[in-house]
């Protein structure tokens, strides 16, 4: 039996038609993070990825590890392939977005037409943190507002302990990640960072280049590691010219 594409991506119904974008969160984000992005993306199919662990899945256990999260990403994603397509990655999203795009060229499938990177250093750059993910629920916790500070994904403590497997899962994703040397993507890349994002920097930002073949591109936008929140504005433009041009 196949694998149900539709638990996986979100489209927007009715659907306007043009290229899609695959939106991959950050770690223990979900769906609503890009709520906003078909309107101020018109034309363009915004399919937000559905992870296990959250939102319509959350009954589901979190993936922790990159490899079978990809794998089963791909075989989702194949049928979505009959026009352009882009993915766009956030944090651990960004890693997530670079290996897909990887595994599709692999599996020979269409590759996508640029990949869109935010707020995590390139594929090469060790996590620059300590690791988190083995430590106890309330050290945990703590970490993690120590390093991403006062955002909304920590206004609310109960959530956050509801979210604590899910978040734990996801920083096993990055924190276990390790870059297999390939040839560059034949798409193009655009990195953005954070300006007051002190997880990523300008160095960090440009590696990305190193990693495609067809162009790149990278934007310092003004706000800390979740600028995609509270500033998305050059974000969206920045994927609406490229998308536009393409």
């Amino acid at each position: 039996m196949g694998i149900d594409s539709s638990r996986w991506f979100a489209p927007p119904s009715p659907d306007p038609g043009g290229p899609r974008l695959i939106c991959l969160p950050y770690a223990g984000g979900g769906t609503a993070i890009f709520r906003d992005w078909p309107a101020a993306l018109a034309g363009v199919v915004v399919c937000p990825a559905r992870l296990p662990g959250r939102e319509a899945r959350f009954g589901e256990p979190a993936v922790s590890h990159i490899d079978p999260l990809v794998d089963a990403l791909a075989d989702a994603l194949a049928p979505w392939t009959d026009r352009p397509y882009a993915l766009f990655g956030h944090s651990m999203g960004a890693i997530v977005a670079y290996e897909l795009a990887r595994r599709m060229r692999d599996r020979g499938q269409p590759a996508p037409s640029h990949l869109f990177a935010a707020g995590r250093q390139a594929p090469h750059i060790p996590e620059p943190e300590p690791m988190c993910h083995e430590l106890p629920d309330d050290e945990l916790a703590a970490e993690l507002q120590s390093r991403y500070g006062a955002t909304t994904a920590f206004e609310h403590p109960e959530l956050v302990e509801l979210m604590l497997p899910t978040l734990r899962a996801d920083c096993a994703i990055c924190e276990t990640y390790r870059h297999e040397p390939a040839a560059p993507l034949d798409c193009p890349i655009h990195a953005f960072g954070g300006t007051d994002d002190a997880t990523v920097s300008t160095d960090d930002l440009e590696a990305w280049r190193t990693h495609t073949a067809g162009g790149f591109t990278s934007t310092r936008v003004d706000g800390d590691h979740f600028f995609i929140d509270a500033n998305p504005a050059p974000v969206l433009a920045a994927i609406r010219t490229a998308l536009g041009a393409a």
